[in-house]
């Protein structure tokens, strides 16, 4: 580029929030921002208030009061909620926090601690970071930098935080927001540590009174005119869900005579004390029509307690809804805004119902339907990638049936009840499930990036992968699940772990010679060889490492030649165009500039024939940095200015960022450090606000 030399290839791109002019990079640079950013939703996860919420007007008081106290000493107020199972302490704290939700402008953030077993509050706040709007790669890896970020999100921002079922005090300490008139509320039936400053509040049984009015609210029924009123009341022991359930029974046609000496019979019978409500809900059950009571024994093979109507119809293979809607009726099962749920009571009477191997047979068919479903997300938001799972195939070539941002919302939302599933299929030995479950949550790994999530399902994986392997069966998914473990661990920054699992890839390919297997086992120990390198860290461009550069190099030489020596009928053109792309981002680290630039060119003419935007966006900004190296200043300003439209269309804006970052080292190169601060800085306000 000549001294002097200026570029005039005007830009225009609307990266996150913000409008970008991509004027005269060289030599000055103008940024125009809109007064007002664009605001992103906050999370709304608090439950619906119930239909026949009653009484609690004491503890109700009492959390006002605290409440007040809090607000008054401008501090965050935490509560601990303690009480037995069925006592009323979702409910309590629903109605609570619900009457005062206008109050508290942030997030309102929900999890369910004890959903699939102990949630750990590295999970959690994972996904409260990824619902807030951090972008998955750009979330720390360890609980001291994920409490950081999270108080940071929400420091001076009053906040609700709803830890439902808690048993560890260790689950919730790290989620506290810390910001004055923010609320975190920890239900528990017995903490066994103490929340710093909590009050704590023990929910005891409800008034007789009380009790009275919520069984006439559920069943419909005036109470006023039964002599047996008072004996139901006092069957029922204060108890909440007890007084609903006997509710739902007289609602279904029980008498309340009937009920009383049903409840009495069945308490005399087991020796109780009446404390519980299995006794009503075996009476529920016993109820039930036959198809019903079928349905319901098959939720025995639930793995977790929220579930949706397509469980259902995998667990017990029903295709209408009438059975659950009377399991709904009957108080077996709550309906919620996005599904269904069993109660701990629920849940517990159906494992003292169901025999093992019926509870087993259950399971089976639950994962079985999970595993479908995920691969129809799965498919959906990554058509266009190879596949080892027979449940693809029936997809080959079809148009997505959901769409991408339904596909990964739905994936997310299912990320701990997944993991439980393959849990579930590796304690049983299931081994060929797990690895095809794993294999269907690639897309919502790489896309959201849930590191724990990702290796601890990717290790199942692979253990089960290596029993299959013994085995003689399946012997594919050995290589497969090692890649998917190696990307956990380099886009999480652990490039030496990756290497290990990627070389453990391509070795086990090899042996078998499974071809597709191979050529990604190799572009991926590229990939690691690559970031090793350092060559594409921004804004200096510059490799730090020739030798893993050049490992990089050699690895996606025989990337491309193990795609190219592949029979026609089975050449993948966007595996091809990504060998392509990845053996010229190495020749730029190696300062092979001419070949480089023919590699990416040749990448980017593939994923425009495909069409794969998203692909085609990173490769042109890989391409402007391969120039930027080479000295094309101006010939690297063109092909950024395409990226940024492209991958701004495409709404991909952790590249966008790249981009950015890439036309900052442009700027920066071209001796215009106050520009290259400028667009480093709009990378920034991107990268904060997306």
């Amino acid at each position: 580029m000549a001294d002097g030399e200026r570029i005039e290839n005007r830009v225009e791109a609307e990266t996150v929030g913000t409008l970008v002019q991509f004027r005269d990079v060289y030599g000055g640079m103008h940024l125009h921002l809109p007064e007002e950013r664009r605001e992103r939703s906050l999370p709304r996860m608090l439950g619906a208030r119930s239909l026949h919420y009653t009484d609690r007007e004491d503890q109700l008081a009492l959390l006002n009061a605290a409440r007040e106290r809090a607000v008054a000493r401008n501090v965050p107020l935490v509560v601990v909620c303690v009480g037995p199972e069925g006592v009323g302490k979702t409910e309590l704290v629903t109605e609570w926090l619900r009457r005062l939700a206008a109050e508290v402008p942030g997030p309102h953030l929900y999890a369910d601690m004890g959903e699939t077993g102990p949630a750990t509050a590295k999970e959690a706040l994972g996904r409260f970071l990824r619902l807030m709007g951090e972008a998955p790669e750009d979330l720390p890896d360890d609980l001291a930098g994920l409490t950081g970020l999270f108080r940071t999100r929400t420091h001076g921002v009053p906040s609700i935080v709803f830890l439902d079922n808690v048993a560890l005090a260790s689950q919730a300490r790290p989620l506290l927001p810390e910001a004055p008139g923010s609320i975190m509320v920890v239900t528990s039936r017995g903490l066994d540590g103490v929340l710093r400053a909590s009050v704590p509040l023990a929910l005891g049984r409800m008034a007789d009174a009380a009790v009275h009015e919520l069984v006439a609210q559920v069943s419909g029924v005036d109470l006023t005119a039964e002599p047996r009123a008072g004996d139901l009341v006092a069957a029922l022991a204060g108890n909440p869900s007890r007084a609903f359930a006997a509710g739902m029974q007289l609602a279904l046609g029980q008498s309340v005579a009937g009920l009383v000496a049903e409840l009495a019979r069945r308490t005399h019978s087991a020796g109780a004390d009446g404390s519980d409500v299995a006794d009503l809900l075996e009476s529920a059950y016993t109820k039930l029509d036959p198809e019903a009571a079928r349905v319901y024994r098959s939720l025995s093979g639930l793995v977790g307690r929220r579930f949706g109507a397509e469980t259902v119809r995998a667990a017990a293979g029903v295709q209408d809804g009438a059975a659950l809607d009377a399991l709904v009726a009957a108080g077996l099962v709550r309906r919620e805004d996005t599904g269904f749920r069993l109660s701990l009571g629920v849940a517990a009477h159906l494992a003292e119902l169901v025999p093992e191997p019926e509870r087993e047979a259950a399971l089976r068919r639950v994962l079985e339907g999970y595993l479908r479903a995920s691969v129809r997300a799965d498919y959906s938001a990554m058509p266009r990638r190879w596949w080892l799972g027979e449940h693809y195939d029936g997809y080959r070539g079809t148009e997505p049936p959901m769409t991408e941002h339904d596909a990964i919302a739905w994936l997310e939302t299912e990320l701990d009840v997944i993991l439980a599933a393959a849990q579930a299929a590796a304690d049983r030995e299931w081994h060929g499930l797990v690895v095809r479950l794993a294999e269907a949550q690639w897309a919502v790994c790489l896309k959201r990036r849930p590191y724990d999530h990702w290796r601890a399902l990717y290790t199942l994986g692979v253990r089960s992968a290596e029993e299959l392997r013994r085995e003689g069966r399946d012997v594919r998914f050995l290589g497969r699940m090692r890649c998917g473990l190696g990307f956990a661990h380099l886009l999480a920054g652990r490039v030496e772990d990756a290497a290990v699992e990627f070389a453990a890839a391509r070795e086990a390919d090899a042996a078998i010679g499974h071809v597709r297997g191979l050529a990604t086992a190799v572009e991926s120990l590229g990939l690691a060889h690559l970031a090793r390198s350092g060559a594409e860290l921004l804004p200096a461009l510059v490799t730090l490492d020739d030798d893993a550069a050049a490992e990089a190099l050699a690895a996606f030489e025989e990337n491309l030649a193990v795609n190219l020596a592949l029979p026609a009928d089975l050449r993948d053109a966007r595996a091809i165009a990504l060998a392509h792309r990845h053996l010229g981002r190495a020749l730029s680290a190696t300062a092979a500039h001419g070949r480089a630039e023919e590699h990416l060119r040749i990448a980017c003419d593939g994923f425009r024939a495909l069409p794969d935007p998203y692909n085609l966006g990173k490769t042109l900004i890989d391409l402007g940095q391969a120039r930027i190296r080479a000295g094309l200043l101006s010939e690297a300003a063109v092909v950024l200015r395409e990226a940024l439209e492209l991958l701004r269309a495409d709404e991909s804006p952790a590249e966008v960022v790249r981009g950015l970052e890439t036309v900052g080292a442009l700027a920066e190169r071209g001796g215009d450090v106050s520009g290259a601060v400028g667009w480093l800085s709009l990378a920034l306000e991107n990268l904060r606000f997306r």
